[in-house]
């Protein structure tokens, strides 16, 4: 099980945190972490699902 990430979390700045903490702020910051990654990667995730996109990370432990 991971027991730290990293994440970007104030001001675009990206900081080392637990599992417990990202998860709890997730729900602040998913819109805008979205919107950064489909943004900044637009060109490559033409037609690919946010869905189909996400599944491998899901089903890691």
């Amino acid at each position: 099980m991971r027991r730290l990430g990293r994440t970007g979390i104030e001001a675009g700045t990206v900081h080392l945190v637990t599992a417990t903490g990202a998860l709890a702020r997730r729900g602040r910051h998913d819109a805008v972490l979205r919107q950064r990654a489909l943004s900044t990667c637009r060109g490559e995730l033409k037609g690919v699902g946010l869905d189909e996109l996400s599944a491998p990370g899901r089903a890691l432990p």
